[in-house]
């Protein structure tokens, strides 16, 4: 049999055993499978081009990112350029700005720590106050958005309270991607403040936690992720170095300013104190005070209650610093006003507690010393407000002698009445030769390294070997002793010295 060309094509031949209905159905199953692996190949291309715009999104976000931190890392440097201070506040608003543009947050705020309290100090967009407000302060405000940054500023919160509190505790960050079922954040009353996502983020630098960074409501509406509080996180941490140095650059310019003012209240302080000692033909008179600190709480002055007569008082005030010093100025003033004509130094030491007893805190009280020398006969009186006793030691004996009457510090008694009561005088006359010594506590109670006193016996020991020597040089030989003793350990306490010896 002659065969046809169509059977040749198709590979079916008469004599192949093939039915006509097989030969159908392998004409018709190539379409399908063509179809099919069209539709296949169709799906595949959906996806890539999915997994294709996914990732260039990713990319702009990525790209809006490194924009973002590269942005906020420029401002920050020049803001530390040049010497101008860094203003706390203005770099907290500018960590906000950019957080708040990262996160697509609808609301932000920084909580810096201070002590055992954090408080809002910077705030963006709008974000639902952390604790629970009445429906009737939400009534009655003017502007919700005042009101609710009023809220989150007239609140502190407590290390350990509520979610800022426990971040700032424990330095992790915490995530709320829904927040609608949360019980740690408050129901407000009002739609517009309920909280959909939140990221509480600690601002920390080497270990320490300075402050807290709140994000809540993204505007785009999709909830906070993992990568998002990666983010910020990171973003929280650049902020808190830059606020370590920004605290730090302030804290300096403040301690310099304050060191400008301790400086000028020092050259003031020492200004009150006499000048020179005057030269009198009996009396061979030297004084020194140190402070313990740039001003001190240590006064000594010499008064002329008449033309026949000098009057030397030491004082010391139980508060030490700027308060020590306004206290001494005071009882100068007072000293300087009521001595004059009056030789009963008791009866001063009431005058001058009647004038400045209102002024003194609770927390503090002064002790006085006020010695009266008659310079043609000697004879000298002497009253102590609680201070040290005078030191006399007689010309021809080993014997050192603390004078020591009655008296309380000024402070410590009820009423000038009660005062007046308590305080005694004592009286006695003076020979060639004889010595006398006004001091405070801060001589004898000084320590070594081994919190040892330097003691009375040593000040005592001293003005007995030196006593051949002039007032000035006694002074000097004081002082050099007393730190020979203390060696490198930081002076505690103010140190005043009133030396007085008789001459032929």
């Amino acid at each position: 049999m002659t065969d046809f060309p169509f059977f040749h094509l198709t590979g079916f031949t008469q004599s192949s055993g093939h039915e006509p209905a097989e030969f159908i159905i392998n004409l018709l199953a190539g379409p399908v499978i063509a179809w099919g692996l069209a539709a296949v190949a169709f799906t595949l291309l959906l996806v890539v081009l999915h997994y294709a715009r996914q990732r260039r999104r990713a990319h702009r976000q990525l790209l809006l990112e490194k924009q973002v931190v590269f942005g906020f890392l420029q401002d920050i440097s020049e803001a530390f350029e040049g010497d101008m201070d860094l203003e706390i506040n203005e770099l907290l608003t500018q960590v906000l700005y950019y957080a708040h543009r990262t996160a697509r947050a609808g609301g932000a705020a920084i909580y810096l720590l201070e002590k055992d309290y954090l408080h809002a100090r910077s705030i963006t967009g709008f974000l639902p106050p952390l604790n629970n407000i009445t429906p009737e302060a939400v009534e009655g405000a003017s502007s919700l958005s005042e009101y609710v940054s009023a809220e989150l500023r007239a609140h502190p919160i407590q290390l350990g309270e509520g979610l800022v509190g426990e971040v700032a505790r424990y330095g992790k960050p915490i995530l709320i991607p829904h927040a609608t079922d949360d019980r740690r954040l408050p129901v407000h009353p009002h739609e517009l403040l309920v909280f959909s996502s939140v990221m509480v983020v600690p601002m920390r630098f080497r270990g320490h936690i300075q402050g807290v960074l709140v994000l809540a409501n993204p505007s785009d509406g999709a909830p906070f992720n993992q990568h998002d509080i990666g983010l910020i996180q990171a973003l929280a941490d650049q902020a808190s170095l830059a606020l370590h140095y920004a605290r730090l650059k302030n804290d300096l310019v403040e301690k310099e300013r304050l060191d400008r003012e301790l400086d000028f209240a020092h050259r003031i302080q020492q200004s009150l104190l006499p000048k020179q000692l005057p030269d009198f033909q009996h009396l061979d008179l030297a004084a020194k005070s140190i402070p313990a600190r740039q001003v001190g709480g240590d006064y000594y002055d010499l008064l002329r209650p008449d033309d026949d007569h000098v009057g030397l008082v030491i004082a010391d005030v139980s508060g030490k610093g700027v308060a020590g010093a306004l206290m001494t100025a005071l009882c100068r003033s007072a000293f300087r006003t009521h001595a004059k004509g009056v030789l009963d130094p008791g009866e001063v030491l009431s005058r001058v507690y009647e004038t400045v007893q209102d002024d003194i805190p609770e927390d503090m009280f002064i002790t006085i010393g006020y010695l009266v020398i008659h310079l043609k006969t000697g004879c000298y009186v002497y009253s102590r407000a609680g201070h040290e006793p005078l030191l006399y030691l007689p010309a021809n004996e080993d014997i050192m002698k603390e004078i020591e009457p009655a008296g309380q510090a000024l402070g410590l008694a009820p009423d000038v009445a009660r005062f007046r009561q308590m305080i005694q005088t004592a009286a006695g006359e003076l020979a060639i030769g004889d010595r006398l010594v006004l001091y405070t506590d801060g001589i004898t109670e000084a320590m070594n390294r081994q919190e040892e006193e330097w003691g009375k016996e040593q000040l005592f020991e001293v003005i007995r070997t030196d006593r051949s020597a002039k007032s000035a040089e006694l002074q000097d030989n004081i002082i050099q002793q007393l730190l020979r003793f203390t060696g490198d350990v930081q002076q505690f306490d103010d140190m005043t010295l009133i030396i007085l010896s008789v001459k032929p």
